[in-house]
């Protein structure tokens, strides 16, 4: 039997609300978000480096949890790539080493992981702990809107969301001392690049419905059992599709982190479990399903509130 493999630390750094009338779109594009079925009001916009944001993240975490620099077995760096720019280079690399004093740590970049990141790097970060190759391991996800870039994503289709700019870390370890939640069953994580040339609805929903029900299954949680429901923050109407598709009622989801940050792209699932635990709503005991999904991506994971 495998260890129970356990998650604290979360800490969440994002930028100044900006409201979404400052985002280049269409006028049309902005009433629909705006719109009370979507609930986007404002995007975290950083102007500065995204290192600040890192740093700050990774500093609240290990604090948080009670673990020193040296005390960690390796750091997987999550982001999407598109917008990473220079940070997975070795120079960033070797500076973010120095800032944090693990220059001695291995990092690990989880790439092709896109907002599905948090699960394709909390399945690395479980089987590495569960097996005792690097314990504890910090998992941080990171990514930020460039000039290259604009907030307004898949505008003109029915599936349009703003992005934000955020930094987020956990720490995931074999040790329960000053960790919050103990991870049920399996983080299940699948890819299907296929989906990228030939995209269809119907697989998807399919998808993702299996794949939130192997998820209860493996941790033995029925979903109507599930007190809340974690997902990326898209829009209002994203969320109530995916608890359609996962069998929870939409009144569990988590959804008021959306109108402050928009879609941070892998660091959603972290900004609102986060948010549940600064507003003391997950009580010890209870249960949250994470999930989250990309362009041909999708992962899930159940976890339990500790009574600490």
């Amino acid at each position: 039997m495998n260890p129970t493999v356990y998650l604290g630390g979360i800490a969440c750094e994002t930028g100044q609300a900006v409201d979404i009338e400052a985002a280049q779109m269409a006028p049309q594009t902005r009433a629909l978000l705006q719109s009370e079925a979507n609930g986007v009001r404002c995007f975290s916009h950083h102007p500065g480096q995204h290192w600040e944001l890192v740093t700050r993240a990774v500093t609240r975490a290990l604090a948080d949890s009670g673990r020193q620099p040296g005390d960690i077995g390796a750091v997987l760096l999550v982001s999407g790539l598109l917008d990473a720019q220079n940070n997975l280079e070795a120079l960033w690399l070797a500076e973010l080493g120095r800032t944090l004093r693990m220059q001695t740590v291995p990092f690990y970049a989880v790439g092709l992981a896109g907002c599905a990141g948090f699960h394709a790097g909390l399945k690395m970060a479980a089987a590495l702990t569960a097996s005792g190759e690097a314990e504890p391991v910090l998992l941080v996800t990171f990514d930020q809107a460039g000039d290259a870039l604009q907030r307004v994503y898949g505008e003109g289709s029915d599936f349009v969301y703003v992005t934000g700019d955020a930094a987020a870390a956990c720490v995931v370890s074999r040790q329960p001392a000053q960790m919050q939640y103990a991870l049920r069953g399996k983080v299940q994580y699948s890819a299907n690049t296929e989906q990228i040339e030939h995209f269809s609805n119907d697989t998807d929903m399919r998808s993702i419905a299996a794949l939130i029900k192997q998820t209860c299954q493996h941790a033995e949680i029925a979903p109507r059992t599930v007190q809340h429901f974690i997902c990326n923050n898209y829009t209002l109407e994203a969320t109530r599709l995916f608890c359609q598709l996962a069998g929870i009622s939409f009144s569990k989801a988590v959804t008021a982190p959306l109108a402050r940050h928009a879609h941070c792209f892998s660091a959603d699932n972290l900004i609102n479990l986060g948010h549940l635990h600064a507003e003391g709503a997950l009580q010890p005991g209870e249960h949250a399903l994470l999930f989250s999904t990309g362009p041909f991506q999708l992962g899930a994971c159940l976890v339990t509130r500790l009574a600490c």
